[in-house]
């Protein structure tokens, strides 16, 4: 049930905004499937809203590559949906969410493989690192400190997680010309 004031220009009847370099980084980052992606979003919402009863609020400033916005539960809960083109990146990143639940990152509430969503636990002030009115060393002492939580959780022994090796090996095609 995803309640709207108002429709602007680049949203859905749902209130959905779809920033510029959002619909751009989708098309350019994913070619036709992004293209046909965007086309389906504002269903996708609308399904997610429906299956977890919510409603839609803004757009995060740091929307890029996935739509992610605020949301609030029927019951009152403030949270985070986050959609995304479907790919591999992105299932990995529910796999990675469920095994972490919640130790040194946002804790994953719901997902829904079907429509490539993630309904996220929201982290308040939510202000990206890099952005945080702190100096470069207090940066990565909170950095460290996250990626020590992070390793306190061992994956299980079967996951399809990639291993560092993996991105070396894509790294290396990209260097060669070959992706």
């Amino acid at each position: 049930m995803c309640d709207s004031e108002t429709t602007k220009p680049g949203t859905t009847g749902h209130g959905a905004e779809f920033p510029e370099r959002f619909r751009r980084y989708a098309t350019n980052g994913f070619g036709e499937r992004g293209k046909a992606w965007l086309e389906e979003l504002p269903d996708i919402l609308e399904r997610c809203c429906d299956r977890w009863n919510l409603t839609l609020g803004p757009a995060t400033d740091e929307i890029k590559g996935n739509y992610i916005a605020y949301v609030r539960t029927g019951d009152g809960q403030d949270l985070v949906l986050k959609v995304g083109v479907p790919h591999r990146d992105f299932t990995t990143e529910m796999e990675a969410l469920a095994i972490y639940a919640g130790r040194g990152i946002n804790r994953l509430v719901e997902v829904d493989c079907e429509l490539n969503a993630m309904l996220l636990e929201r982290l308040k002030p939510g202000t990206m690192l890099a952005a945080a009115e702190v100096d470069r060393s207090e940066q990565f002492e909170i950095a460290a400190r996250i990626i020590q939580q992070l390793h306190e959780t061992p994956p299980p022994s079967t996951h399809n997680l990639p291993h560092f090796n993996d991105w070396v090996e894509i790294a290396r095609d990209i260097d060669d010309g070959k992706l």
